[in-house]
Order: structure tokens, then sequence, then C-alpha cells
């Protein structure tokens, strides 16, 4: 659903997978799909063709450090969908593996949605994941939730500043995403699009709701 309804046609996208080409294989991933323009239909054939081992494991720390190979022609930001139904099960840190791209210049918004995940320790080890790295949590228990979930997780993430303190933002979110709760006050907001779009004004009364416009970019503000 999320590859015919929730991206464009010709979007660049990459897919990786976990599990290895050979039987017997844990804590290997493999990509099946190369960075390249979206193409809807050849894409829905493929996924409709993985098949996963029982024997696969959860190798998240080796999905994440593989970004470095599968979105090597990418410039600027890249935003990450990592989508698991349990915790990571191999011996390497998924932590690490972040700082590792980190260190090497390499800019991931990462999301993660966990789906039908029953352990809320686990939940909120991700969801720290998540957040440290520009991202969101998505916590989808059922196959309606996951559908929705993922289509919010490639949405361009949007950071919510409060005026005053531009320093860092108070809260990320996605277009298209659920609202946010937010205390009365001045905010403004930049949307991760290329190139970058800035909302201004942002005036937040008690029990107010306030929906996001976009239009043409602007420069952030400075104050």
């Amino acid at each position: 659903k999320l590859i015919k309804n929730g991206l464009a046609e010709g979007v660049p996208v990459s897919l990786r997978v976990f599990g290895g080409e050979a039987k017997g294989t844990r804590c290997e991933t493999r990509r099946i799909l190369d960075l390249g323009p979206l193409d809807r239909a050849a894409t829905t054939k493929l996924v409709k063709r993985i098949k996963m081992r029982k024997s696969t494991a959860t190798p998240i720390a080796a999905a994440l450090r593989a970004v470095t190979e599968d979105l090597a022609g990418v410039t600027g930001e890249r935003i990450v969908v990592l989508i698991t139904d349990g915790q990571a099960t191999c011996d390497e840190d998924p932590v690490e593996a972040l700082a590792e791209l980190a260190d090497e210049g390499i800019e991931v918004s990462l999301n993660i949605v966990g789906f039908a995940l029953g352990d809320e320790a686990i939940k909120a080890e991700m969801r720290g994941w998540a957040e440290a790295n520009g991202g969101q949590f998505f916590d989808a228990a059922d196959a309606a939730g996951l559908t929705a979930a993922v289509t919010a997780a490639v949405a361009a993430p949007v950071d919510i500043y409060r005026v005053g303190d531009a320093d860092e933002p108070v809260a990320t979110t996605s277009v298209g995403s659920p609202p946010l709760e937010l205390a009365p006050g001045e905010y403004w907001a930049e949307v991760r699009t290329e190139p970058l779009q800035t909302v201004r004004g942002i005036t937040l009364a008690p029990g107010e709701t306030y929906t996001l416009e976009l239009g043409s970019p602007e420069p952030a503000p400075t104050g």
C-alpha cells in the first residue's frame, strides 16, 4: 500500500531486508533494491516476492551500518525507515552503528516502526534511538496501524521551535502525522523538504489547534 499510494513515482528509494542469501544465516542483511527512482509496478512485485526464513534474527545494527553503502549517492539528509517486530538479537550495538554514521558525516533522520511490540522497555529504547537521530518512533499494533505508521515515517520531518529558543527543537513530527500537544506560546517550524521550508508566526492559545500550511520556502528566523 505504501509503494502504491504513499510514495511518489520516481522518488529515490533503496530497500534492505534482514537475512542473508544462504540458508542458515542469522545476522546478515541483504539489499534487494538498489537506490534509484521508484518504479511502483516493479517494486510492488519485488516486495510480494520477499520470503523470510524462520532462522533469521534481527540484525538492526548491521542494517544501519549498511546505510553508508545503500545511500552512497544521496547528498544531504537521508531518511531511514527501520521496520521491526522485535529487538536487536545480534551481537552488534545499534547505538554504536548510529554513532559511526555520524562520525562519517552521514546525516540520517531515523524513523522506527515497531510492529506488534509488547515490551514497553523495548519501545522506549527504540524511541530513544529515533529521537536522538532526528526522527520518531511509531507504535503499530496491527496491519492498519502498520500501514499508517510506515506512511508517516517516510513523510518529510517537521521540527518545531519555540521563539527565543532556536538551538534545539521542542518537538519533531512529520507531514501528515497526528497533532502534537504543545504548551501555549509562540513557535516556528522547519519542514525538512528540499529546499527547506520554514513556517513562521505560529501562535498557540490554550486549547487551540493550529494547522501548518506549506508554501514557498523562507529563511529560518534568527531570534
